[in-house]
């Protein structure tokens, strides 16, 4: 099954994306929100069933993974 990453687009059959592993928007509404937010995807737009976010998004802090605001 071929991934990609709902923000830049790129997916697991590129070479750029050896490394990479892509997350689903959590289901909790509240983190779902701020996710949305941080994306800077509209709120009222609809996105698909399955959306992700690739890796290159994100960093490494006490082994939990925390959206990067700057990536965006």
């Amino acid at each position: 099954m071929v991934r990609s990453c709902y923000v830049c687009k790129i997916n697991n059959n590129n070479p750029e994306s050896a490394n990479l592993s892509f997350h689903r928007l959590p289901p909790d509404p509240a983190k779902h929100i701020i996710w949305i937010s941080l994306l800077g995807i509209d709120r009222e737009k609809t996105l698909p069933k399955l959306t992700l976010i690739c890796s290159k998004h994100f960093m490494t802090r006490t082994s939990k993974m925390i959206l990067l605001e700057e990536s965006f």
